[in-house]
Parts: C-alpha cells; sequence; structure tokens
C-alpha cells in the first residue's frame, strides 16, 4: 500500500479497521501507538507500513536492514 492510498482510510476515520487489516495489524492496537512510516522516500508512491512505538523507538526518521523510515503519519 502507498501513501495515496491511505488517503481513503484518513478521510473516514470509520475505516480505520479496514486499513489495519489490509497491514495485518491487530484490531485491539492502541492507534496513538502506532505511526505510518513510509519507506525510503516521502511521496504519493511511497510504499507504507505501520510500526508500533516499540517498533520505531518513537524515532521521526531511522534506518534498518538498509531501508530509510520516514514518519508519515502518527
Amino acid at each position: 500500500m502507498n501513501v495515496l492510498e491511505t488517503i481513503k482510510f484518513s478521510e473516514n476515520p470509520e475505516r480505520l479497521d479496514e486499513l489495519y487489516i489490509k497491514m495485518g495489524i491487530p484490531l485491539d492496537s492502541d492507534p496513538e501507538d502506532l505511526g505510518i512510516y513510509c519507506l525510503n522516500t516521502l511521496d504519493l508512491s511511497s510504499e507504507i507500513c505501520i510500526l508500533n512505538s516499540e517498533e520505531s523507538n518513537e524515532e521521526l526518521i531511522f534506518d534498518r536492514n538498509g531501508i530509510k523510515y520516514i514518519l508519515y503519519f502518527l
């Protein structure tokens, strides 16, 4: 999933469960503990992942295994 595809979820918060399912995030996750990160670049076509604060150490930008993670939405 890329940044552009997430817009429909941000326009309608009731669709948050659908986003979680698509991204493999447990439905009982605390949204305040999650961040949406772009992989390698920050643009509309960037692939995204959702990480919890433990996985991201609450960093805005970090590298792991040669992949750059850039916080897109918290």
